[in-house]
């Protein structure tokens, strides 16, 4: 018989995922519900989700999904680690999701075999590419990078599994193979620290009812408040540890910094060794505050009764690095007394622009990374009405619309626009495979993707097509022996596709905001993804020498499509 927390999750993921996700399957949906909801300390966007999913219905190796973050951080392929000097935390969570009534041996064996051929950093990944998927071979890479490149930095890696089912019972002998998953881990990494969770119904509920909007309490010391602006106050140190801290599994609640415009910079920068001595050795009558510029929060409101602050929808905009080095020395440090102070200021505001200038002026004290501030560019405020007036949801404060249970196809983050722009018009589809951070810091690049010059359909058009890509490939209608292969030709379909459905060697925002791209059935679609694979494959050389991966990153892969663009416009036809 099933059990109340079993019907009553089966009841809930069937109207999210018909509100939200119409268009997943029901045992889809259950893997991206459940990625969601383990990871919803990091408030991660629907986009970057989808980049960890790997289950692309075989050579998984028993992994849905996987993630890789550097200091609470999403790691991707072209992240910048420079900055990062000593003792980086490497978390590298990895999820088997099913739809079962109970957890079972064989999922865990498999994670096994899987973890023994793949996170062996010895290895290289290309060996492996005719047993798993693409997909994944690109996940785990993203892993091996930061490791390595993090390596002189003697760091703390986490390695999380979370086996989730419908069910909640775990039987002796699944427990035991858990075990053996660990140890393997740990042989492969002796410093590091190995979790394996079982995630059941009823704990999937309970991820479910917190959300990352809400309001929080905060205990003060001392407060001067203004009704209409907000409260200056004085926070026990410890106070603003629970603040930022989950209750239920003692993580950092990365949902609260997603606004503040630079991630944290590693224990060895200097004001954070700085900040970290100061609360390690306290010199009696000096409190903390004094000797540190605080923390600003933005909130929709923040009521103070007596000395308790409500605040309500709070976002931390200045003092990720303070935060940081607070919860590490208090989860070092649980028991520790202590009797110091916290600078917080809480500016209650609902108008974005207000909201924009606080988080410019707090943060003018430090360099600040070319591509912090996007978002404020007056262009992307123009894309996101009238993508809007389009039936599509501009994401450029993120999770915006996700929080309001927009529909997932419908939304699109500025990365994936700029993804889809970079493809479609600049025809550098490598850079948006192998580079998606570079096409936001790069100045140049940048400018040549998003320009008020532009018109503005230009970034529709792009948006409906690459939609159009993607709904093809997961349709289920490709040709079995490119199935898993998708995320290293997805840029590349976009682009071939687009040139030959509008037959231009090259589309120009002119032609595109006149005639717009049209529309893409899948007969017309299927030849192109065979064009591209042919193409993908004559590159790499009849024995396969140069790595998938690799060849989808470089701007070979790009100009040999080219050429064949150029044929087939100046023929007029579709030749195959």
């Amino acid at each position: 018989m099933s059990s109340n927390a079993h019907i009553t999750l089966k009841g809930i993921l069937e109207r999210e995922r018909n509100e939200t996700s119409p268009n997943l399957s029901a045992s889809d949906f259950f893997e991206l519900f459940s990625a969601e909801q383990i990871l919803k300390n990091y408030g991660l966007a629907y986009d970057e989700i989808e980049g960890g999913l790997v289950d692309l219905k075989g050579d998984d190796g028993g992994i849905d999904a996987i993630f890789t973050f550097v200091n609470g951080v999403l790691a991707q392929e072209d992240a910048d680690y420079t900055n990062i000097r000593q003792s980086a935390l490497i978390t590298l969570i990895i999820l088997q999701s099913k739809t079962t009534s109970g957890f079972s041996e064989d999922p865990i064996l498999r994670l096994e075999s899987t973890t023994k051929d793949l996170l062996d950093i010895s290895h290289e990944l290309s060996d492996y590419s005719d047993s798993y998927n693409a997909n994944l071979i690109r996940a785990v890479s993203i892993f091996h990078r930061a490791y390595r490149e993090l390596a002189v930095t003697s760091p703390v890696l986490e390695v999380k599994f979370y086996y989730v089912t419908m069910g909640d019972q775990v039987h002796p002998n699944v427990l035991r193979k858990s075990e053996q998953l660990k140890k393997v881990i740990s042989r492969l990494f002796s410093d590091s620290v190995p979790e394996f969770s079982f995630v059941g119904a009823e704990e999937l509920l309970a991820r479910r009812r917190k959300s990352a909007k809400k309001t929080i309490e905060l205990n003060l010391s001392e407060a001067l408040s203004t009704p209409s602006m907000g409260t200056v106050c004085l926070v026990p140190l410890k106070e603003y540890y629970e603040f930022i801290r989950d209750p239920d599994n003692n993580e950092l609640k990365g949902w609260l910094f997603e606004e503040n415009i630079r991630d944290y910079e590693g224990r060895n920068i200097d004001v954070n060794k700085g900040i970290r001595g100061t609360l390690e050795s306290p010199v009696e009558g000096q409190d903390f505050w004094w000797l540190n510029n605080g923390i600003t929060i933005v909130a929709a409101s923040a009521p103070l009764a007596g000395k308790t602050l409500s605040i309500s929808d709070p976002k931390i905009v200045n003092g990720l690095q303070t935060s940081i080095e607070v919860y590490n020395f208090f989860s070092n440090n649980p028991d520790t007394p202590d009797t110091r102070n916290i600078l917080v200021r809480a500016v209650v505001t609902n108008d974005e622009k207000t909201r924009n200038d606080i988080i410019r002026a707090t943060n003018s004290q430090s360099t600040i990374r070319p591509a912090s501030l996007r978002a404020f560019d007056p262009i992307h405020y123009a894309i996101e009405e009238f993508l809007g007036l389009n039936d599509f949801y501009y994401d450029r404060r993120k999770n915006f619309y996700k929080n309001q249970g927009r529909q997932k196809d419908k939304i699109i983050s500025i990365q994936y626009l700029a993804q889809a722009v970079a493809a479609i018009l600049l025809q550098r589809p490598n850079d948006s495979r192998g580079r998606p951070i570079n096409l936001i810091t790069n100045q140049s690049l940048y400018e040549r993707i998003f320009s008020e010059d532009y018109p503005i359909r230009l970034y529709l058009e792009c948006t409906k097509f690459m939609r159009e890509i993607e709904k093809f490939l997961n349709s289920g209608l490709i040709p079995d022996h490119i199935r898993g292969h998708e995320v290293n030709v997805r840029f590349q379909l976009a682009m071939f596709a687009s040139a030959v459905k509008i037959k231009r060697l090259r589309p120009t925002t002119y032609y595109i905001n006149k005639y717009g791209i049209g529309d893409a059935d899948e007969e017309f679609l299927t030849k192109c993804l065979n064009h591209v694979w042919e193409v993908l494959q004559s590159l790499r050389g009849p024995d396969k020498d140069i790595d998938e991966d690799k060849m989808a990153k470089s701007a070979d892969f790009d100009e040999a499509l080219k050429k064949q663009i150029r044929l087939i416009v100046q023929q007029k036809t579709l030749s195959l």
